[in-house]
């Protein structure tokens, strides 16, 4: 059977054999079909066929989508939620710090310091490092890439507004510390901490200690948990390397 070089599309079947579309006869149903005769059909565009380019939908969902988003996030600033567990205040934080919702961020932001105690000062210090201390590259990735900014001012469009209001958080669980540096120093979470939070807490006059031997233990543990991190060996020379400026802590 020759081909057709005007046909638009040919039906292929499973041993090749070329049939023209306009021939090929429709089957109304499955149950038309003999049992074990299904053939496997292969539509096949011609050579000569032009390829219609599909149209992206015109409908503008994502600003639909924008425009929600915004309803519903200014809905809960017209009454923000007061929160009295410090947990849940803190996920409601990294949620809006997440979605760049800076009005509802300071809202927790504020409500968080409030909430700071003994219990929880290590773990709120832990995870506000995740953006005080981020480079610019990785705190991009913190982010929700499809939420739209949702800012008081034009300057909290720059993502560098948070490290004031956050460092002050950070400040109020230092203090919080000081007050027994014995117990957060002997706690497993201080050996995840960032780096700046190991320092900070370590070389601060204020903080209280039985002795610099506690010090000295815990830069020691998260120094090895750190090479460990790292996947390096603890070796002296890898231990100096994560230590840094650590090494002078202890006095």
């Amino acid at each position: 059977m020759v081909e057709d070089t005007e046909t638009a599309a040919t039906i292929r079947s499973q041993n090749f054999t070329q049939i023209p579309l306009e021939q090929a006869s429709p089957i109304d149903s499955p149950s038309e079909i003999p049992e074990r005769q299904y053939k496997m059909v292969q539509v096949v565009q011609h050579p000569n066929d032009e390829t219609i380019a599909a149209t992206p939908n015109d409908s503008p969902t994502s600003s639909v989508t924008d425009q929600a988003y915004r309803i519903v996030t200014s809905s809960m600033m017209a009454d923000p939620i007061h929160q009295t567990n410090p947990v849940t205040a803190l996920s409601l934080l990294e949620t809006a710090l997440t979605n760049r919702n800076v009005p509802l961020a300071k809202h927790y932001i504020d409500n968080l310091a409030e909430l700071i105690r003994k219990d929880n000062a290590l773990t709120i210090l832990h995870r506000m490092g995740r953006w005080v201390h981020a480079s610019e590259l990785d705190r991009q990735l913190n982010f929700e890439p499809s939420a739209p900014p949702l800012v008081d001012n034009a300057q909290e469009r720059n993502d560098d507004w948070m490290k004031q209001p956050l460092n002050r958080i950070r400040d109020r669980a230092l203090r919080e510390i000081d007050k027994d540096g014995d117990y957060f120093l002997k706690q497993t979470e201080f050996e995840e901490l960032h780096y700046q939070d190991v320092l900070d807490i370590t070389v601060r006059d204020t903080l209280r200690v039985s002795s610099e031997l506690v010090v000295y233990s815990a830069i020691m543990r998260w120094a090895s948990n750190e090479c460990q991190r790292k996947g390096l060996s603890n070796e002296d020379v890898n231990m100096k390397a994560v230590l840094k400026d650590l090494i002078y802590a202890p006095r």
